[in-house]
């Protein structure tokens, strides 16, 4: 049986009132078990049976321990992206600011197509976050390439947010 100590207490306070209902059913049920396997001997042990599945059925599950960890990879992934993407940006800048010569329009070629890669790459790549991956899909316009970088980040900064004021009011996504 799980030790009630080793529970999630960070939940809200609704969620802990019934998981600690929960428990006392449950010890509730095995407390019978046992009474009936006392008081009725081997036959006993098939309503015994009963009660124990009833009250393994009734311990609250341990969720809240996977949502941190599935938090915490999303916004690693969503920071790497915007990341990458802030870099790109800088680079598409500076390479624009460049004096015009030959040398710069291999550079803005090579720099544009380094963009490109990475918002294929990138959409590629929140295709793994279902519930994000048809936003990003539907923010990052199409036109030129500085503008679709641009919606990519813009969109990509309003998903950390949500992220982030999704673990404040430790609400699921």
């Amino acid at each position: 049986m799980k030790d009630i100590t080793s529970h999630n207490w960070s939940a809200p306070f609704g969620a802990r009132v019934l998981d600690a209902v929960r428990y006392i059913e449950a010890a509730c049920l095995l407390v019978i078990g046992i009474l009936l396997v006392l008081y009725y001997g081997p036959l006993g042990l098939v309503g015994a049976s009963f009660l124990l599945g009833g009250a393994v059925v009734l311990l609250p599950k341990t969720r809240e321990a996977v949502r941190p960890t599935q938090d915490a990879q999303r916004l690693s992934l969503l920071d790497g992206l915007r990341s990458e993407a802030l870099v790109l940006r800088d680079l598409y800048t500076s390479t624009a600011s460049m004096p015009l010569s030959e040398s710069r329009s291999r550079e803005m070629w090579r720099v544009r197509r380094e963009i490109i890669v990475w918002l294929d790459r990138s959409r590629a790549r929140m295709k793994t976050l279902p519930e994000f991956a048809p936003i990003y899909e539907d923010r990052t316009g199409s036109g030129g390439v500085l503008y679709e970088l641009d919606c990519a980040l813009a969109c990509l900064s309003e998903m950390q947010r949500l992220l982030r004021l999704s673990q404040k009011l430790r609400l699921p996504i």
